[in-house]
């Protein structure tokens, strides 16, 4: 009984404990120590601690799912944020559930909602599963040579312009996605906390900080790339909702595309909204930069047009040709939808074009070289 106190992997290991057979007398005294849970004072101390530990899980691995290598038990959207929602929820009961229960019963989601979360788990746990038995142990991270090895294990077949593997991590990276999307609601309404409703694409207003704008308007990216009420990350936000792939057709095609090259961290789509949130905080002030770095807006002519360069520096991938050349065409296009003016496209597309050059300049050059620098 003491340990209950002291260990809160023992006490969620008791709440999800499920009587097999047995010893009655054994059976009854752990079906005791498994209401004790509940008393108020350690109830509300273990449900604090589960939400402390969920907090510091995701300070650890961060808040991107789009990972090309995802831990998965731990990363965002990973099956320990599925036991986190299920561990709070069972807390938050004033009494003792039943054993035999349905533990999502108590998570305030709909039957929709809880459907989706059940395939969502039952995907993740087939991959993890498939994981461990590829490896031969208890593997979590789906690094890059399991990933092959996985899609072969479960015969996951290649698509239309996707091999094997993206294919198998598209799967992840949906089943993910709705994961953290619908505990993460739940737990907003468990504790009655304001929760934004990102709409369906295409239909109600999207709503980031203060922009207010139809999703299908490609001026609301020129609106949300001038703001300097920086929001968390508002393009990672919109590509997770669906809504940046109604403004951006192009982002649709790169929906989850890895990127095999040993440097980039995340998808394609992800690097892309990544970058340019990092940009907005720069030129909006939000973000502290290193003092050899420092620039303020004022430095930058049209600060907007460097965060939109930003998230469109690699829309050409996955066409053919010269993935810069490519993206310079797009981002063209894309400048005339938002209604950038001529000389802004032109910016725009010099900054697509030459996106690589500091990159080859720093890996391929001679950096002492003063007529370089």
């Amino acid at each position: 009984q003491a340990d209950i106190d002291d260990d809160p992997m023992l006490s969620t290991a008791m709440m999800e404990a499920r009587p097999l057979g047995g010893s009655d007398k054994l059976l009854q005294e752990a079906a005791a120590i498994r209401r004790s849970i509940w008393h108020p004072e350690r109830r509300a101390r273990l449900q604090l601690a589960k939400q402390q530990e969920r907090d510091a899980r995701r300070q650890r691995y961060g808040r991107e799912i789009h990972l090309v290598e995802p831990n998965l038990k731990n990363s965002p959207g990973a099956l320990r944020e599925l036991h986190s929602f299920i561990w709070i929820a069972l807390l938050n009961q004033p009494s003792c559930p039943a054993s035999d229960d349905d533990p999502l019963m108590f998570g305030p989601i709909d039957t929709e909602e809880k459907r989706l979360l059940m395939t969502a788990m039952t995907t993740l746990l087939r991959l993890r599963a498939a994981l461990h038995l590829v490896s031969n142990r208890a593997e979590e991270r789906l690094h890059f040579a399991a990933q092959r090895q996985v899609a072969d294990f479960l015969q996951i077949p290649a698509s239309a312009g996707s091999s094997s593997t993206e294919s198998l991590m598209r799967e992840y990276f949906r089943a993910a996605s709705t994961l953290r999307r619908i505990t993460d609601r739940g737990l907003e309404r468990l504790f009655q906390a304001p929760h934004f409703e990102f709409p369906t694409p295409g239909t109600t207003p999207v709503v980031v900080g203060t922009i207010h704008e139809p999703p299908d308007s490609p001026e609301s990216l020129l609106r949300l790339a001038r703001t300097t009420t920086v929001a968390d990350n508002p393009f990672a936000d919109l590509l997770d909702t669906g809504a940046l792939q109604a403004v951006l057709p192009d982002m649709a095609r790169l929906d989850c595309a890895l990127q095999l090259d040993g440097y980039h961290a995340y998808t394609t789509d992800a690097h892309m909204c990544r970058s340019a949130d990092m940009a907005l905080r720069v030129v909006s002030g939000a973000e502290t930069i290193p003092n050899e770095l420092v620039m303020s807006p004022m430095d930058v002519v049209s600060p907007h047009v460097l965060v939109l360069a930003a998230l469109l520096h690699d829309i050409g991938k996955g066409l053919p040709g010269d993935h810069s050349e490519v993206g310079a065409q797009l981002a063209a296009h894309e400048g005339k939808r938002m209604g950038l003016s001529s000389t802004e496209i032109d910016d725009l597309v010099f900054l697509v074009r030459h996106h690589l050059a500091l990159s080859i300049a720093s890996q391929r050059r001679d950096l002492s070289d003063p007529v370089l620098l």
